[in-house]
């Protein structure tokens, strides 16, 4: 068989001819070494041109298919790299939130006093999660949870001026035992979905100073549950002078997770808070914000498995030991002239939040001393249930 390199010139022309169809039907061009792939595509020659051998006159041709690979997956890397780009932003955004400080005086000397606020966690007990890491959806959503080990931040300041918000309306002429509305439920009932990430934007002194205070725990506060009582209440349990001690319980929420991970809720029991101020000068004397810990069931978890909110969602409930944001001050704690017990104030933010605990409950053990004692016999009416308490505890 005659090879193309030794054939005679009329064969050569010919061949060079169909060579330069190649060239203008696939969009390459021609060097001296043959037929090279055009400047717009250039992959490999293997991946992008297909050879067919011709038939007649024992001449062999070449038949060249683009297909240009490079053209088809240059879009995975960008896509890529414009989610790692978006993911990066949000996080600024949420470290951004968490260290910018609050203006809520209008009095410039006054916000230069500040209240350094220190930080204390420890994470959950995880055991009531194991049914539930066998799922390898469960372990994704999980991630925000059990890589959290320490509060967003060690410590924080807050302009003393702020917790001037904690105040009852008519601080000069409270009384312990006064309780207000310190948080509305602004929803107005209406149902918040689950599948959200970036908590809304503080509005007013209350929400700015709870907003504040909650994200040096973690950077994704929702001081608006999704599940009611949602809001924060507030009684006087103690006064003398000028000084105020403040109570305060607060439903909060946080979401763990960002994308492209399902969300992850954290809904503590609630938030008990303590604040000592005096209201002719606004000076903070002491505060603390944190979840009590005395019941063994004090931490419900939520996170969904799928986009559904309805059927997509695992539950469970476990046990939080420390959650906690407080001042260092070693001031003495004052003598009050006015107060009432801690166990009364505590009570009383209860049936603030929730209308049935406006009925007084007992323990089992000590329901018929309760019935029996006085004046004359009472019935007793039993409930059994498992479900939400007045803590979420169950």
């Amino acid at each position: 068989m005659t090879s193309a390199r030794w054939r005679g010139g009329n064969d050569r022309r010919e061949e060079e001819e169909e060579e330069d169809k190649v060239v203008v039907a696939t969009g390459a061009k021609k060097t001296t070494g043959g037929i090279q792939e055009s400047p717009k595509c250039d992959g490999d020659p293997r991946n992008g041109y297909r050879e067919a051998a011709g038939s007649g006159g024992g001449t062999r041709h070449s038949l060249m298919q683009h297909t240009c690979p490079r053209q088809q997956v240059v879009w995975v890397p960008l896509a890529v790299l414009g989610i790692f780009s978006i993911l990066l932003l949000y996080e600024w955004y949420l470290s951004s939130q968490t260290n910018t400080p609050l203006r809520c005086s209008q009095d410039s000397q006054a916000a230069e006093r500040v209240v350094e606020m220190y930080t204390s966690f420890t994470p959950p007990d995880h055991a009531p999660l194991t049914p539930f890491l066998d799922s390898k959806v469960s372990q994704e959503s999980l991630t925000g949870l059990l890589g959290w080990r320490v509060a967003a931040t060690s410590w924080g300041w807050v302009p003393m001026s702020c917790f001037s918000a904690l105040l009852p309306p008519d601080p000069q002429s409270s009384q312990p035992g006064q309780v207000w509305t310190l948080l509305p439920d602004t929803t107005e009932g209406a149902y918040l979905l689950s599948s959200r990430y970036v908590p809304p934007p503080p509005a007013g002194p209350v929400e700015d100073l709870l907003f504040r205070l909650l994200s040096l725990l973690h950077p994704q506060p929702f001081l608006q549950s999704r599940y009611g009582p949602r809001g924060a209440a507030a009684v006087v349990r103690a006064k003398t002078g000028h000084l105020l001690e403040v109570w305060f319980r607060v439903h909060a929420e946080f979401q763990l997770n960002i994308p492209p991970r399902l969300p992850l809720w954290f809904i503590p029991s609630a938030f008990l808070g303590q604040v000592v101020i005096n209201t002719s000068d606004m000076m903070v004397v002491h505060c603390d914000l944190h979840v009590p810990a005395a019941r063994p069931l004090n931490l419900d978890l939520e996170w969904m498995t799928g986009p559904n909110e309805a059927e997509d969602m695992e539950v469970t409930i476990t046990h939080l030991p420390n959650m906690r944001v407080t001042s260092m001050f070693n001031s003495p704690t004052p003598g009050w002239t006015e107060e009432i017990p801690e166990e009364e104030a505590l009570s009383l933010l209860e049936k603030r939040m929730y209308r049935f605990m406006e009925v007084q409950y007992h323990n089992f053990s000590e329901v018929f001393s309760h019935a029996t004692g006085g004046a004359g016999k009472k019935l007793v009416h039993t409930v059994v249930l498992w479900g939400v308490l007045s803590d979420q505890s169950c």
